[in-house]
């Protein structure tokens, strides 16, 4: 256990899981402000080498194996019945880098028929949505399919 001064933290067995580089660093420091500003930058440095590792362990997952030929496939061949909500559909598109690129690359994904159920939610998620669909479709038509038709007048605007 390697703990910092006190006058820098009030609490100094909370550094004791940091590698001794940052705590030897942390202990250079004149006070809180300056521990402040230095913990911010190091949090900084912290996520920005996460987001590569996460990066590092998608790409060598096994699906990402997978050329991007044989995955527009499978995204443009995933069953109707499936797709239950524009949301879910987008959220194939926040996956992973690769992932959004093939999704974004692939009209036949987006072809997919919208079905919504019969209430005012619905109504306004497909009239939000559906710009989205028909420019990512493109050039292909999109199949759009009323399940149930809804008397009620809010539900088509």
């Amino acid at each position: 256990m390697t703990h910092i001064p006190t006058s820098v933290l009030p609490f100094p067995e909370l550094a004791d899981a940091l590698p001794l580089e940052d705590v030897m660093a942390l202990s250079r420091l004149a006070g809180a402000r300056e521990a402040r500003i230095w913990t911010r930058n190091r949090i900084e440095e912290c996520k920005k080498q996460l987001d590569a590792l996460i990066a590092i362990q998608n790409t060598i997952t096994p699906i990402n194996t997978l050329p991007n030929e044989l995955l527009t496939k499978i995204f443009a061949s995933i069953p109707i019945y499936s797709w239950l909500s524009a949301p879910w559909m987008l959220s194939m598109t926040q996956i992973c880098r690769r992932w959004r690129a093939v999704v974004l690359a692939t009209p036949e994904f987006w072809v997919k028929p919208l079905e919504y159920w019969a209430d005012s939610y619905n109504g306004r998620e497909l009239n939000h949505h559906l710009p989205v669909f028909l420019e990512r479709s493109s050039p292909c038509p999109l199949q759009l399919y009323e399940l149930e038709r809804s008397s009620d007048k809010s539900y088509y605007g």
